[in-house]
């Protein structure tokens, strides 16, 4: 509307100088030079608001994971991004990539989709769409409430890498700084499993993808697995050294295995070509396996997927 504004105004000062030959256009160029200025000085800001970064509000209001499902089941339309449950059934209908996506994501983690991971179909020509802080801004008008454990964020360092295979390699991360206040969960803990880490490097900050702790692939750890099966293979007696578990660790740290996609800027390319990288990491993240201590459990996995469910093998074996 204001272009066709615009555009009225500067034809009709035109118009007014074919009957007045006498008079000059130059208050219409003026008027037209002025609003280009403004229109570029308006874009130059929003550009800037949409590189920025604004805080996901707080909120004291706590949903626990059984509670997250029961409204869900309840009829209400939730989804969880980072620790946070948003309300989408005000926004669906204004969601630039239509209704359908969101709809579809109700009771589900929707933060690789709006990081940029991920398209809900692979494979069909779709790009991942990484969201800006316009839509950092949306989100804290519909946050409802968190989960029951808020998530940290801190610094973290590549300490040691050890390659598994040309373009797979496990990645030790250690806490750098202040005390971050977090601890890795227990390898028994079974609400941890599943659940994943936002990690991002500080040298390209816009880029956060997903990972899930791979703790097991340590390769200490990794040597006592083996060695398990090898002894129940050959019937010996089993022992395991317990100070290879994440939780008996003097430092704080996150073990990943990562797979190189060479995408340039790329996270996973910097995490393999770039030792000793300074990154920002936010844990713990999203619901989760949802694991029970009985039941029959199915996974459906593959590729880099079985990596959500390594450190469970492995809990186990134990």
């Amino acid at each position: 509307m204001l272009l066709i504004s615009e555009a009225a105004i500067v034809a009709g000062t035109f118009k007014y100088t074919l009957y007045y030959p006498g008079k000059t256009y130059v208050l219409g160029l003026a008027h037209l030079f002025v609003f280009v200025i403004l229109i570029l000085f308006i874009e130059g800001i929003h550009q800037k608001f949409k590189k920025g970064e604004v805080d996901f509000n707080h909120t004291d209001e706590i949903i626990s994971r059984d509670d997250f499902d029961a409204r869900i089941d309840e009829g209400e339309e939730l989804v969880i991004l980072d620790d946070l449950v948003l309300n989408i059934s005000k926004f669906k209908t204004e969601h630039p990539g239509g209704r359908f996506l969101l709809e579809h994501n109700i009771g589900r983690d929707i933060s690789k989709f709006f990081y940029g991971g991920y398209t809900l179909e692979q494979g069909v020509g779709l790009k991942p769409v990484q969201h800006s802080n316009v839509a950092r801004t949306i989100v804290n008008h519909i946050i409802v409430g968190r989960l029951i454990e808020r998530a940290t964020t801190f610094s973290v360092r590549i300490t040691a890498t050890q390659v598994i295979n040309h373009q797979t390699k496990t990645s030790i991360l250690r806490a750098e700084g202040k005390e971050p206040g977090w601890a890795a969960p227990a390898s028994t803990d079974l609400s941890s499993f599943g659940r994943h880490y936002l990690l991002r490097s500080y040298h390209n900050p816009e880029v956060r993808r997903h990972y899930s702790a791979a703790a097991c692939m340590k390769t200490d750890a990794y040597q006592q697995y083996v060695g398990l099966i090898n002894q129940y293979k050959e019937g010996d007696t089993l022992t395991f050294d317990e100070k290879v578990l994440p939780e008996n660790q003097e430092e704080a740290e996150v073990v990943f295995v990562s797979k190189n996609y060479k995408q340039r800027g790329g996270l996973s390319q910097r995490i393999h070509e770039t030792p000793n990288d300074l990154c920002q990491i936010k844990a713990q993240l999203g619901k989760g396996l949802g694991l029970k201590n009985e039941g029959t459990h199915i996974a459906f996995v593959a590729g880099t997927g079985v990596l959500v469910f390594v450190d469970l093998i492995a809990l186990m074996l134990r």
